[in-house]
């Protein structure tokens, strides 16, 4: 039996820095908050997964929060 299940990007905001990209990080010989590049997201405030999912509707059922779902292009 053949799968229909294709390979889908989800892009969601990185919940770790609310998608801005830096998180505050308090230091000891700082009195302030010193912003970092936040280190889930690379400092880009978004994260990709890629999965496997029948539909478009099938990957929002597990990603509500979903910015963006892709197909992935398939080149090897």
């Amino acid at each position: 039996m053949f799968s229909t299940k294709s390979n889908m990007i989800i892009v969601c905001r990185c919940v770790d820095c609310e998608g801005t990209g830096k998180v505050e990080m308090t230091r000891y010989t700082f009195t302030g908050l010193d912003e970092k590049p936040c280190y889930t997201c690379d400092g880009y405030g978004v994260i990709e997964y890629s999965e496997l999912y029948e539909s478009v509707e099938d990957a929002l059922e597990d990603y509500p929060e979903a910015l963006k779902i892709n197909f992935a292009s398939n080149c090897l």
